[in-house]
């Protein structure tokens, strides 16, 4: 792997930082993928770094800059979505489906799914995550089991 020159450095700052706040969709996780695709490779470490240079290098965007940050920092289990999800998503686990069932049917990532139910569910209501929590364990059980080869 070859190292930037202090130029190509600066053209990747400047790069990213017009990206991250052009686009209002972009969260440092997919520009470092956009930009990955494109060839240039970086890890969403390396956005967060150059956002902050490419602050700090346009103090005339720096407000622009924090504000486009603080709009995209992940929702809490005190957002009313969230909590809606959330809830779903155990309802969803007792109802019998799998985390890559509720994942496709919700359209939430499947570490979303694993964060809400383990993380978030007990600050919401701990009865229905320890209904999930033993569901969970008990499929993480019979994952366990070696299946019967079928027959020829």
């Amino acid at each position: 792997m070859t190292r930037l020159t202090d130029e190509e450095r600066e053209e990747r700052i400047n790069l990213v930082g017009e990206y991250y706040t052009t686009n209002p969709n972009a969260s440092v996780r997919s520009t470092a993928k956009y930009f990955s695709d494109q060839g240039m490779f970086m890890s969403y470490v390396t956005v967060q770094d150059y956002i902050q240079r490419y602050k700090k290098r346009h103090p005339e965007k720096s407000d622009l800059v924090q504000q486009v940050i603080d709009s995209r920092k992940p929702l809490t289990v005190e957002n009313d979505e969230v909590k809606e999800r959330i809830i779903n998503e155990a309802r969803l686990v007792i109802e019998g489906y799998t985390i890559d069932n509720i994942s496709d049917l919700l359209e939430v990532e499947y570490w979303t799914i694993i964060r809400d139910l383990a993380k978030r569910l007990p600050l919401l209501d701990m009865e229905l995550y320890e209904q999930v929590k033993t569901i969970m364990n008990q499929n993480s059980m019979d994952n366990l089991i070696p299946k019967q080869p079928m027959s020829k």
